[in-house]
């Protein structure tokens, strides 16, 4: 089924609708879709969730246009607000059915704090809709609204590798493997460049696949160009078949970032999981949280996880480093995984392909805060 509605807005000015310059910050998608079967990033899918013919969804998508970030947890402006309440009231009035309504914002733009006010406004417009506010923010807040975090980038990992899930399933094999680790990253963001500058001076280097977008010359994986094959993991799978754990150096991981979207996470957290890799993850603090509530196994008896909620960046980066040593201490035995590691490893892959996991993800955290 495919919506029964979809347009794109930008603004030059109020009275003028065409794709031009960015006004106000606003560049802004709504998908309405009718008994959500399809919607773009955190698609709802009548073959593997059931539950959810009797909701209606709208998806809000920031484009990367300056300056449509918003810097951290800023409220909108009165002219934001306006149009982006504009927008999603003339969304819900093309609905169907108002009865219940999800909001989803699946990847960057703002954070949920930014938008709250936004969202009252709509809720006290619709005082007799059922309305849920998801946001890739990954924290509690103290709120009217119902929310909760949409680990949307799950589904983006599955969506982005549908075709190949089942290449990488019977491809991915306990085998004797000659690097510790794998770790992708392209942007020189600081925790990164201090990430890579310590497994240097350590000699950790040697012992890992590192790519690192920012030397010069480049040095990526072979197979991937960060042009769009990086989406495609079945490419990398002889090199994730090398190593036992992923070092995934986030997007951001501190509040103080400019243009930060709250606690977000990207796809690449969730590339572990599908790889079968020990996840060892620098980002937001209490990001296993959510992970661990999702259903997944973050081997917190084989490796100290203390690193996602230690709030000191050098306590964390050590901790995150140390844990590289620690799987293989605690993980390994002649070269390869132990049987049970690869058992719990298989398991976490299972349950990612198995979309059901990330429905039941959804509704879970819908039915403990509408309690």
């Amino acid at each position: 089924m495919t919506p029964i509605y979809e347009h794109t807005w930008d603004f030059t000015n109020k009275a003028d609708r065409h794709q031009k310059v960015t006004y106000y910050g606003w560049r802004y998608i709504a998908y309405v879709v009718l008994g959500t079967k399809k919607f773009k990033l955190s698609n709802i899918n009548p073959e593997y969730d059931d539950r959810s013919d009797e909701w209606s969804w709208i998806q809000m998508e920031g484009m990367r246009q300056w300056p449509a970030y918003q810097a951290w947890d800023k409220p909108f402006s009165v002219d934001q607000e306006d149009i982006g309440f504009e927008l999603i009231v003339e969304a819900i009035e093309r609905l169907p059915n108002k009865n219940k309504i999800i909001i989803d914002k699946a990847t960057e733009f703002c954070s949920f704090p930014s938008a709250e006010n936004l969202f009252k406004r709509v809720q006290k417009k619709y005082p007799n809709t059922e309305m849920v506010i998801t946001f890739n923010d990954n924290r509690n807040f103290n709120t009217d609204l119902t929310y909760f975090p949409s680990l949307a980038y799950w589904y983006y990992v599955w969506n982005q590798n549908q075709n190949r899930l089942e290449f990488i399933r019977d491809n991915t094999k306990n085998e004797v493997r000659n690097k510790l680790f794998i770790s992708r990253n392209m942007l020189p963001k600081q925790h990164r460049l201090d990430f890579v500058e310590k497994i240097k001076e350590n000699g950790l280097i040697e012992k890992g696949i590192v790519s690192r977008g920012w030397e010069d010359p480049p040095v990526y994986i072979e197979g991937s160009d960060y042009s769009g094959d990086e989406k495609n993991e079945s490419k990398l799978i002889d090199y994730y078949n090398q190593t036992f754990t992923e070092v995934v150096m986030e997007s951001d991981f501190k509040h103080d970032y400019k243009y930060v979207f709250g606690f977000f996470d990207g796809e690449k957290s969730f590339r572990p999981f599908l790889m079968c890799q020990i996840p060892l993850i620098f980002s937001f603090p209490n990001f296993y949280k959510y992970l661990r509530i999702a259903g997944f196994d973050m081997f917190d008896d084989v490796i100290d996880t203390s690193f996602d909620t230690e709030l000191d960046y050098d306590k964390k980066m050590d901790i995150i480093i140390d844990n590289v040593s620690l799987v293989e201490k605690n993980c390994t035995s002649n070269g390869k995984f132990k049987d049970e590691i690869w058992k719990r490893l298989k398991k976490n892959q299972e349950h990612f392909l198995d979309l059901k996991n990330y429905y039941n993800y959804w509704w879970s955290q819908y039915e403990f805060h509408c309690r």
